[in-house]
């Protein structure tokens, strides 16, 4: 069974039409779109992480024009089993 996190941010938009949440595994280089979460979320369940590896997420808002920059990286390791 994997791991799990709950992740969460501050919402700094008032006009977003969603949030959209990206992963960083274990030192590599791509980050890769974990989650689209509907407008005002602060919180996400990630799981099926390994064990003992680093991850890094950050955060953007989706509007209809758009994309924000990411805000929020947030940096963490998963516990050794």
């Amino acid at each position: 069974m994997g791991r799990a996190v709950d992740v969460s941010w501050d919402d700094r938009s008032g006009n977003e039409t969603e949030l959209r949440v990206a992963i960083r595994r274990d030192g590599g280089v791509t980050w890769d779109n974990v989650s689209d979460v509907g407008a005002n979320t602060t919180r996400l369940r990630v799981e099926n992480l390994r064990p003992n590896t680093r991850y890094l997420f950050k955060v953007r808002a989706a509007y209809a024009k758009g994309f924000s920059d990411y805000f929020n990286t947030i940096d963490l390791t998963t516990r050794r089993l």
